[in-house]
């Protein structure tokens, strides 16, 4: 007989009504209030993973149409999957003529952003009368960019930022406490800390903190160790050590750092702790060069080619501040 696999935390733990949602509350006022007045417009919700715009498209879909009708007039699109104008007319115009059970139909346009242009030029047909009387399309993307003014034009835009430690820990505290993990309230506000704001990786991480079975420590965290290593880094890099720097990095993956950490860690540093000696220019291009490996990363580079190209970067700038010195 087969085992039945256990949810997953982020699965398990998925906000199910609004107010278990953590962070953007203007923007959740702003989506629920036309909810609650029975409304539902075209709408674009962007920003990073793990902020909550799947869980807030999931909430309104099922309060508009019904939890009944959810899986019959709620359709899912994967637009990585689909990105070509055929897949619109044969598809979405498709079900579109079909007459929704609830009276509105709602498409889900997961990754949206990576639709081509004449895929969203035939959407944008979509969108338009007679299928607007009952048919709307939340578009879920990560990059606003992609998509063209028209698309954009009708549509609301809601703008998710990344979520607070402060705002991470009510809903954290809650799967502690349901999961009966032993973690101080010290110690989950750091784990939140390493989040880069998204929900994701501290619920991951509780999840692999319950199979330890024990009291969590500041050495599961690894927040200061972390840190102490982001120094080492830049030390290496002033003394043009580009490999042992690398190395370090590839220690901080296998003591369970994922790549918004490191790009985290390095803004933070260079921000806060790069030193008087570095002056305000050099700090600047840092950070310009930080934004530029996270932005290389999310539009599909390997991430670890950015980032040996940013400490290749660093550590060029450094090099010049120190002869200019």
């Amino acid at each position: 007989m087969s085992k039945k696999l256990s949810k997953s935390y982020l699965e398990k733990y998925r906000p199910r009504v609004r107010k278990d949602i953590a962070g953007n509350s203007v923007v959740l006022e702003r989506i629920f209030s036309q909810i609650d007045q029975g409304t539902l417009v075209n709408m674009i919700l962007t920003g990073d993973s793990g902020l909550g715009k799947t869980t807030t498209a999931e909430i309104i879909t099922k309060k508009i149409i019904g939890k009944d009708h959810y899986y019959t007039d709620c359709v899912l699109f994967n637009c990585s999957d689909k990105t070509g104008v055929e897949n619109i007319r044969t598809e979405i115009i498709k079900i579109e003529k079909l007459r929704p059970a609830s009276g509105i139909r709602v498409f889900f346009m997961e990754e949206a952003e990576q639709l081509s242009k004449k895929a969203q030029f035939a959407l944008k047909k979509a969108m338009e009368y007679p299928y607007d009387k009952s048919n709307r399309f939340i578009f879920l993307s990560n990059n606003i960019t992609k998509f063209i003014p028209a698309i954009k034009d009708r549509c609301r835009i809601y703008y998710y930022m990344a979520i607070r430690p402060v705002e991470m820990f009510p809903r954290l505290k809650y799967i502690t406490d349901q999961e009966e993990i032993d973690i101080s309230n010290k110690l989950l506000l750091n784990l939140a800390e390493l989040s880069n704001g998204s929900m994701r990786y501290p619920i991951i991480q509780l999840e692999e903190f319950k199979a330890l079975d024990r009291k969590i420590t500041k050495n599961d965290i690894q927040l200061e160790e972390s840190l102490e290593s982001i120094k080492s880094i830049f030390n290496s890099l002033k003394l043009r050590k580009i490999p042992p720097a690398r190395n370090k990095i590839l220690q901080l993956y296998q003591n369970g750092s994922n790549f918004n950490n490191i790009i985290k860690y390095f803004h933070d540093f260079t921000m806060m702790s790069l030193g008087n000696n570095i002056n305000y220019k050099t700090k600047a291009k840092c950070i310009i060069k930080i934004a530029e490996t996270e932005r290389n990363v999310k539009e599909g580079c390997n991430e670890f080619i950015q980032i040996s190209f940013l400490l290749s970067n660093i550590s060029l700038l450094l090099q010049k501040t120190r002869k200019s010195n």
